[in-house]
């Protein structure tokens, strides 16, 4: 498993494609929550190649037939308490996926639909839901980064996993921020399926295809697929020989030598 802290520089094509970039934000003025009502958008037309979608404090249903269902946008953020509801398959076609801590990723009623994430680069904030009868598919090397909160992770609760192109689930990557976790070691459960369409496989999620960012103190932390729970979890083990920044103390090895060292406050 890779445990990166490495701060990456923008480079100046990937400054221009972000100058570049058309924000599409929600507005609602349609009235029928409907993805496909171009008024509903505050450009007035549906989102595009290009653009970064943004939905806020607001219930949508997609319900897009073109293209394949494929999602066109650059990127799309479910910010607030945004619910997204998915009438049709969704193919989220390599954008940048960001569902916020109290937005929701649900199929409509109760019918079955494929999310397909299609090379999406998705990330999870902490409390985020996705349930439902929802198909969760990976293609095209899809990636999932999930936001732990001081606390932990609220388990996301798709319904199945489809499993029919295990070559497509062995390039998958799974990442884990641990930037705000301030709690135990312990096991999380990231994802729970009720089911998985064919038989998984450990190797899919081993230290080839995971990373660890902003591990701190949590520097022995590794990914587990639970085959009979259908889960995927994450095991936390706080590292306690690592600088403790909260007590003010920090343990310096030496060979066998351990010594304790506690900072003061100078003002006294």
């Amino acid at each position: 498993m890779k445990i990166s802290t490495t701060l990456h520089a923008i480079t100046p094509i990937a400054l221009t494609c972000i100058a570049l970039a058309n924000p599409v934000t929600w507005d609602g003025e349609a009235g029928d929550g409907l993805w496909t009502s171009p008024q509903n958008w505050s450009v007035d037309r549906l989102p595009r190649l290009g653009d970064d979608v943004v939905i806020k404090d607001a219930e949508v249903i997609w319900d897009n037939t073109l293209e394949n269902g494929n999602l066109l946008a650059e990127s799309l953020r479910l910010d607030g308490k945004t619910h997204l509801k998915v009438a049709a398959v969704i193919r989220f076609n390599h954008a940048q996926i960001h569902i916020g801590s109290k937005a929701k990723l649900t199929s409509e009623q109760e019918h079955q639909m494929f999310l397909d994430w299609l090379g999406g680069q998705v990330t999870f904030e902490s409390g985020a839901e996705l349930g439902g009868k929802v198909l969760w598919e990976n293609k095209l090397q899809p990636s999932f980064t999930f936001k732990l909160d001081a606390q932990g992770f609220k388990p996301l609760r798709p319904y199945i996993f489809s499993v029919d192109a295990p070559p497509e689930n062995a390039a998958t990557r799974y990442v884990v921020d641990l930037k705000d976790y301030r709690g135990p070691s312990q096991k999380l459960v990231l994802v729970q399926f009720d089911r998985c369409s064919k038989d998984t496989y450990p190797e899919w999620f081993s230290t080839k295809s995971t990373e660890i960012l902003n591990a701190g103190v949590y520097q022995d932390c590794r990914f587990e697929w639970e085959k009979e729970t259908h889960s995927l979890v994450l095991h936390i083990e706080k590292n306690h020989s690592a600088r403790d920044a909260q007590d003010g103390t920090t343990l310096i090895k030496m060979g066998n030598l351990t010594l304790n060292q506690h900072r003061t406050n100078s003002s006294q």
